[in-house]
């Protein structure tokens, strides 16, 4: 019981530093913009007939402000294309192009 006490004064103290410190990249706040996770899950075949987005990336371009089906199809596009296999870079300037291209509702 002490060890399980201990363990959650531990967690507090922890999320009680994390808050003193400065944001960095992985969080959001009001003059930042959501940083977009951009995973797929990648099948065992080099063709992408099982490669999907993963929910993190769907999730993060919800947050960044497109409803859930056009975030569904931008990331369900940058991970089944297969001229994207294995380039993590080239996937990354496909995103930053198609949100240039069609910004969410809300940052037009």
């Amino acid at each position: 019981m002490k060890r399980l006490a201990a363990g959650v004064a531990g967690a507090i103290l922890l999320a009680s530093a994390a808050q003193a410190q400065p944001v960095t990249r992985a969080q959001t706040t009001a003059e930042s913009a959501p940083v977009i996770h951009l995973s797929c899950y990648r099948g065992p075949t080099e063709r992408v007939i099982w490669d999907r987005p993963d929910g993190t990336f769907v999730e993060d371009l919800v947050a960044y402000g497109y409803d859930y089906a056009n975030a569904e199809a931008i990331a369900r596009t940058i991970c089944t294309d297969q001229s994207l296999v294995g380039k993590p870079d080239a996937m990354a300037e496909a995103l930053k192009a198609t949100v240039r291209k069609v910004p969410p509702a809300g940052r037009r």
